[in-house]
Formats: structure tokens, C-alpha cells, sequence
């Protein structure tokens, strides 16, 4: 956590692997400087302190200074009446870097005692924090100390788990990405001795480890060893508390108060990840790069290749947005089947803000009969999270002006895209969207035309075309009655479901069934949705529809068990070679099935 938004390129060699080590020896003073309701202030400065920071094997001596710098002026530590830090503020000139060390220690240091009388078996438990987020800690009384002195306890604490955080406002500002899950599972051991006749903490000293995981993948393991223990100090005089006061007072005034712990929101998490792979790359050096790249028969030594430029390009048009100008004439002229033109559309369209948005407009814009560099461009800008009123403009262009059908249906299905990202912020704009998908989509013309706009009503999701789902679902052309069963499945409104089991039982075309089997797919799982598939497997005569049947029906596998024995059945019975087979791949994705005891 030290080396959170750092540039860690200034920390590290080459490669993703780091190893850090950070240790800390010197005589910590901590003065009362304020105590008023319900606060404390506790000064902390730190004599002569020696500090050692290396990365990778390297001593990281300008983070070392900064650090011996900011702890030999000392900070304030608020804490409540029990001992839970509350804040701290640092001189206004400490760098982020030492600011996350203090945090960081002082979180560490921390000691609580209960609100109240401990429980009988002389045990409290108290809510904490530290730089990876709240958490529960217990605390032990475990003995009386020795020497008889009955005034000296000992207490062990330990680190029960980490708490769930809730989803932050500001995570709002990345539509389209999703958080990934992190788990940290701590392991504490500290043993405190206190003295419980003048309040203070004699020592605190131990172990903890912390196993951190994301979407349960091991990416981090960490060790901390503390030792603190009370040395006799001399007295200080009227003069000397009186000017610690002061200081005090001042870095409260002139500093921001500090959090031991501040929930990050995603688009703070997304740029300290694209600092630390950008590093201190320029346009220049990138383009440079791009232009010297080989290419290697084999797809995945490419993509090797390929994929640390594309994540550095990605780096500098989230942090640069004003770069991606330079970009739109460079994908223009770019080869379709290029390394160009996948890395550079490929980076634009994963940030996808306004700036990268207009190099794609200028792309499509500059290549109006080249159908297959156009159909990925509108593809890309199409998946934008925030469509701009400019790339709206373009794509209509492009859906009722391209000559190639394919493109101008490919710009169709983008509009749906569009208005389903759209509609939650600017709905105004999404309904106009909807309004013209739903006019090409019962309007005369080429059947082409009115399929496209069908599943373009599909990528929508909007509920307003239901209506016209639900009637043109007995349309007479079976192409149009297929089309309309697919727009069907991101549609949330209750009615869907019921449409679509009965289309899979009742329409006499197999298309048509295997549309409505291919929406079923996308829905949530139900006891009724369950038992009809499994009903209309044993009876229809189509393979594919069959095969979809079953891939349905094993997304249902944890909620019904019996899906083992229908793929298992399937897979040796049915009549199909293609379903028999793809019957075995579906089974062969779960678990051995354990025998059971006679």
C-alpha cells in the first residue's frame, strides 16, 4: 500500500514482480498536546530515526528522506477517548509518500480499549482501520503480568477479518467496468502489556501477515513485525510543552485531515493503474514503437508482442485525452489487418472518453467505402459508455448512407448499443434512438432492414419496444418472428419469459424456436423456465435447437442437480452426433460427480 499512486517505475527494474521491504528504528515521543470532548490530541515525533526503503533490492533513497524528514517534524495524531485514531495531520509540504507511511504506522500502533467493561471472559471487540480498509479486532485479556505488580495486564489482539466497503458514489464515473473483487485475510498476533492504573500502553509487540486476492488469484503476501516499548523519558518543561502545543495547533489549522482510511473510487484506481504502466512514455516514443513492431507468424508470439504497447497506448489516452487527436489520422491510413490499426482502435475504444470518441468519428469518417475497416471502427464506437452527440451523428450517417449492408446494419445495431448506455443519463436522447430503431423496424422496406433494427431494439434493452415485440412475435415472415424472439432477451419487463416459452412450444418454424431458446438463455433462472426446456428437449426434432436447450439448462446446474443426468443422457442418447458431443463438452465443465456409499 506505500507505493499507491507512486510512479512505480521510479521504485522497480523491469517486469510486474515487487518485493518491498520498509523498517523503521528510532525513539517515538508522543505528547498530549489537547484533550477536549470526545478528542484527543496526541503529537508524535520521532528522534533520529533511521529508515530504509528498498525495492526490488534498491534502496529507494528519496522516499527515505522524504519520510526522515516528516517524522523528525512530527505530526498529530486525533484519537477518540478509547484510543481509535480518528485522523492526522501532517506538515502542508509532506508528500503523498510520507503522508501513506504515517498512515500506515499509525495505523499499525494502534490500541483500543472497550467502550465499556469488558465481557466476563475479559474480551472486547472493537471496529478499526488501516490503508486496506476497516476491520474487526478482539481483544484478549490473557493474564495479569509477573513481578507483582497487579496493575500490568497483558491483552492479545488479534485481526478477525476485514469489512465489506460499500460501493462509493464516484464509481459511478467508469460506466461499463467492473470492480474487481478483493479479498485480504489477515493473521494477527500482538501481545500488549497496559498499565491500567495510569492508562498507558508499556509495549506492544508481534506479528501479522496478510494474504491479499483478487477475484481469488494470490497477488500479494505481506509480513509486519512490530516492537514498542516504553522507555522513561525526561520530564519536559512549561517552555518546551507549550511550544509543542503550538505546533500542534498550527498543523491542525494549515493541514487537511488525513483518514487512516480513504475509500478510493474506481476512476482514482484506474489512473494510479495507468501512471504505473505509462510511466514517463511520450505520443512520440509510443508512435516510435508502434511503427518498429515485427510481425510473427505465430498469433500468440503477436500478440505478446502487441499487448504491452496496446496497454501503454491505453495509458496515455486515459491520462492524455488531448493525445488522442494524433491518433485519428493514424487509424485512417492504417491497414485493416495491421498491428495499427488493432492497437490503436482497440486502446480508443477501452477508455472511450469524448477525445477518443472524435479520432474514431474522423476514422470512420475518412474511410466511407472500406467495409471492413468499418465495421470494426463502428463496432468500437459503438461500445463507448458515454456516447457523444457527435459520434451519434456519425453512425446515423453511416446507417442510412453506407452502400455495404452490412456496414449500415452494423451501424444499426451500434444506435442500439448507444441508446442503452444512453438511457439511464440522457434519456431524451435514448428515446429518440429507440423511436427511429422502432420505425425501421415496422416500416416497408427490405426485410434485411427490419432485422437489423430488430436486434439493434435488442441491444436497447429498452422496455418501450415491447409492443412491437410482443405483435410482430406472429408475424407471417418467420425471419422477422426470429428476429423479434432475440430482441427479446435483455428486456427486463415480466412478460417477456411467458412469450418466450410459449414461441419455443408453439411456432412450427425451427429458427424461430431456436431464437426463442437463444433469448431463454439470457434470463434469470426459473422453476417454471427449468422444467419447459427440459420438457421440450425430450420432444423437439431440431438439433440446434436441442443444443441450445442444453446450454441453457446447464447455466442451471448449481440451482438444479439434475442437469448432470440430462446432459449425461444426452450425451449417449441422442440421436445427433453434433448434440452428443456437445452434450459431453457441457458435462465435461463440472465437477466429477462423488459416488455414493453403499
Amino acid at each position: 500500500m506505500l507505493f499507491e499512486g507512486q510512479n512505480a517505475g521510479q521504485a522497480q527494474g523491469s517486469g510486474l514482480s515487487y518485493d518491498l521491504n520498509a523498517t523503521l528504528e528510532s525513539d517515538m515521543e508522543v505528547i498530549t498536546t489537547r484533550v477536549s470532548a470526545g478528542r484527543a490530541d496526541n503529537f508524535y515525533i520521532f528522534r533520529e530515526p533511521v529508515v530504509h526503503l528498498v525495492v526490488n533490492g534498491n534502496e529507494q533513497t528519496a522516499h527515505v528522506d522524504e519520510v526522515v524528514g516528516t517524522l523528525s517534524r512530527g505530526f498529530v495524531g486525533e484519537l477518540s477517548p478509547t484510543g481509535k485514531v480518528m485522523g492526522l495531520y501532517l506538515a502542508p509540504d509532506a508528500g503523498k509518500f510520507s503522508q501513506d507511511f504515517a498512515r500506515t504506522l499509525l495505523a499499525a500502533l494502534q490500541f483500543i480499549l472497550p467502550d465499556a467493561s469488558p465481557d466476563k471472559s475479559g474480551s472486547w471487540t472493537t471496529t478499526e482501520a488501516d490503508r486496506n480498509g476497516p476491520y474487526l479486532a478482539r481483544y484478549q485479556v490473557t493474564r495479569s503480568t509477573g513481578g507483582g505488580n497487579p496493575r500490568l495486564v497483558s491483552i492479545r489482539k488479534t485481526k478477525l477479518r476485514y469489512l465489506p466497503m460499500p460501493q462509493s458514489p464516484s464509481d459511478e464515473e467508469l460506466p461499463g467496468k467492473s470492480q474487481a473483487r478483493k479479498t485480504v485475510t489477515p493473521k494477527m498476533n500482538f501481545a500488549a502489556r497496559f498499565d491500567s492504573t495510569s492508562g498507558q500502553l508499556i509495549s506492544l509487540n508481534g506479528t501479522e501477515t496478510l494474504e491479499t486476492a483478487v477475484e481469488d488469484k494470490r497477488v500479494a503476501h505481506s509480513e509486519t513485525t512490530l516492537r514498542l516499548s516504553q522507555r522513561p523519558a525526561p520530564k519536559l518543561s512549561l517552555a518546551d510543552t507549550e511550544q509543542l502545543a503550538r505546533w500542534a495547533a498550527t498543523l491542525k489549522e494549515n493541514s487537511s485531515r488525513l483518514p487512516l482510511f480513504a475509500q478510493p473510487s474506481r476512476a482514482e484506481i484506474e489512473g494510479n493503474i495507468q501512471r504505473t504502466e505509462l510511466r514517463d512514455a511520450t505520443m512520440d516514443d509510443l508512435l516510435t514503437q508502434l511503427n518498429a513492431i515485427k510481425i510473427d507468424s505465430n498469433p500468440d508470439k503477436q500478440q505478446a508482442i502487441e499487448t504491452p504497447l496496446y496497454l501503454k497506448f491505453k495509458a496515455m489516452i486515459y491520462l492524455h485525452p488531448e493525445e488522442s487527436a494524433k491518433l485519428g489520422p493514424v487509424l485512417a491510413r492504417a491497414e485493416v489487418s495491421s498491428p495499427t490499426f488493432r492497437i490503436v482502435s482497440g486502446a480508443l475504444g477501452a477508455i472511450g472518453h469524448r477525445e477518443a470518441q472524435a479520432a474514431l468519428v474522423q476514422a470512420i469518417t475518412a474511410r466511407p467505402q472500406d467495409s471492413t475497416a468499418l465495421a470494426s471502427l463502428i463496432a468500437t464506437l459503438g461500445g463507448a459508455p458515454h456516447p457523444t452527440v457527435e459520434s451519434e451523428k456519425a453512425m446515423h450517417q453511416v446507417a442510412l448512407n453506407a452502400p455495404d449492408l452490412n456496414v449500415s446494419g452494423s451501424a444499426i445495431l451500434a444506435l442500439g448499443s448507444m441508446a442503452r448506455s444512453l438511457a439511464r443519463t440522457e434519456a431524451i436522447r435514448s428515446n429518440a434512438l429507440v423511436d427511429f430503431l422502432l420505425q425501421r423496424a415496422t416500416a416497408p422496406g427490405p426485410s434485411e432492414q427490419k432485422q437489423s433494427a430488430l436486434q439493434s431494439l435488442g441491444n436497447s434493452a429498452s422496455p418501450r419496444a415491447l409492443p412491437v415485440l410482443i405483435k410482430l412475435a406472429s408475424d407471417d415472415s418467420p425471419a422477422t418472428r426470429a428476429a423479434a424472439m432475440d430482441s427479446l432477451r435483455n428486456i427486463p419487463q415480466p412478460e417477456v419469459d411467458p412469450l418466450l416459452r410459449h414461441v419455443l412450444t408453439a411456432d412450427s418454424e425451427a429458427r424461430v424456436r431456436l431464437e426463442a431458446a437463444f433469448a431463454l438463455g439470457f434470463r434469470k433462472t426459473s422453476v417454471e423456465s427449468f422444467n419447459l426446456q427440459k420438457k421440450v428437449l425430450a420432444t423437439e426434432g431440431d438439433d440446434k435447437v436441442r443444443s441450445a436447450l442444453l446450454d441453457n439448462l446447464a447455466k442451471m446446474y448449481k440451482q438444479f442437480p439434475e442437469v448432470r443426468s440430462i446432459l449425461a443422457h444426452a450425451a449417449k442418447q441422442d440421436p445427433s452426433e453434433y448434440v452428443r458431443k456437445e452434450a459431453a463438452g457441457l458435462l465435461g465443465r463440472f465437477p466429477a460427480a462423488t459416488p455414493s456409499r453403499k
